[in-house]
This record gives structure tokens, C-alpha cells and sequence, in this order.
């Protein structure tokens, strides 16, 4: 897969998020939203302690979770990867994010992100 920053400068630095799962708080950051080899936005969430796979509706999926907000339209990713220390999250969408949303699947803990993952929100 092939990933290409569109908003990453050198000097850019990631907000910290937080989300509590089983009792842990999860420092997490929003990194390198970009594009994949088809032009759908893909973006890194960093932080992860450990990447656990749930089933949800029958189905296996990171138990951290993130949609965007675009044209005031949330979108679930349409796919993900989970590498050894953060997931590729892509959405079936060529636009950038208004907003990023991080949560926990099996929970009820949430964060979001401004659309470059600078801010808080």
C-alpha cells in the first residue's frame, strides 16, 4: 500500500488524544493523512498499546475505530491495517476531513480531531 502525506509539514506536530478502554487511558495521535494508491483518503492512528481485534456484527475490526466527517457526512473507514505500533485507517472518499473521529468500538469512550489531526476539538 502506498501512502503519500498531503497536509504533513516537518514541523507539524499531532494532538494528543485520549480514550479509556478496559480501565486504561490510550494516549493516541492522528498521523499522515494522505492518499492511498487509488486516491481514497488514508490516515495512521499512532499510539495504540496493543492492537486487539473484536467481532462486531460477525465481523473482525480493530477495537479502536475511527470515522470522518465530510460535506457534514460521517463515513466509516472503508477498510484498515493494523501495523505493529498503528492502524491505516482509508475511507472510500478522494476528499480531505472536516473532522476525525477516534473511538473505542466496545466502548463508550470517544475523541475528535480537527480534519489534520492539529487540534482537539
Amino acid at each position: 500500500m502506498l501512502i503519500v502525506c498531503t497536509s504533513c509539514k516537518k514541523d507539524d506536530k499531532p494532538a494528543i488524544g485520549t480514550l479509556t478502554y478496559n480501565g486504561e487511558t490510550i494516549s493516541v495521535t492522528v498521523e499522515n493523512i494522505g492518499k492511498d494508491s487509488n486516491g481514497n483518503t488514508t490516515i495512521e492512528l499512532h499510539g495504540l498499546i496493543e492492537n486487539i481485534l473484536v467481532i462486531i456484527d460477525g465481523n473482525l475490526s480493530p477495537h479502536v475505530g475511527m470515522d470522518i466527517v465530510v460535506d457534514n457526512k460521517t463515513l466509516k473507514a472503508s477498510s484498515w491495517a493494523i501495523q505493529p505500533t498503528y492502524n491505516i485507517y482509508t475511507f472510500s472518499t478522494k476528499k480531505k476531513p472536516e473532522k476525525i473521529i477516534v473511538y473505542v468500538v466496545d466502548g463508550n469512550s470517544s475523541v475528535t480531531f480537527d480534519g489534520k489531526g492539529k487540534r482537539v476539538i
